[in-house]
């Protein structure tokens, strides 16, 4: 791995925007002209399913998606959990919910408004507000 690129990993349930986020990710990247390798995973199911999003991006030719990453965006819990070991040390963690007990360094982005309420009366997830 090149020490300058960059890889970002979003990951969450499939429906909550994840593939349109690493969309603008990548998008952002390629019109700042660099180089830009994407990786992504769709769920099986129309809504739900885990679904992930990888965009390693670099001044340099890149050959492949990276075997880590250095900042990761999750959307729940369970998709912390299966990403946590590929965290490169020393990676940055961004969390919807500080409270999964992150072992990284992890933070939570300022919410200025009450976490929205889904369909069925329980509380949504959100990055940005």
């Amino acid at each position: 791995m090149s020490n300058n690129d960059l890889i970002i990993r979003v990951a969450g349930e499939g429906g909550e925007g994840i593939i349109s986020t690493g969309d603008f990710i990548a998008a952002a990247c390629a019109r700042a002209g660099l180089e830009i390798y994407t990786f992504k995973t769709f769920p099986a199911e129309i809504k739900g399913g885990y679904a992930m999003y990888q965009v390693r991006a670099s001044a340099e030719n890149l050959f492949n998606q990276g075997a880590t990453f250095d900042v990761f965006c999750a959307f729940n819990g369970e998709t912390y959990e299966l990403n946590k070991q590929a965290l490169r040390p020393g990676g940055d963690f961004e969390a919807a919910r500080p409270r999964w007990g992150c072992s990284t360094r992890c933070n939570a982005p300022p919410s200025t408004r009450p976490w929205p309420r889904s369909s069925n009366g329980s509380r949504a997830n959100r990055i940005m507000t």
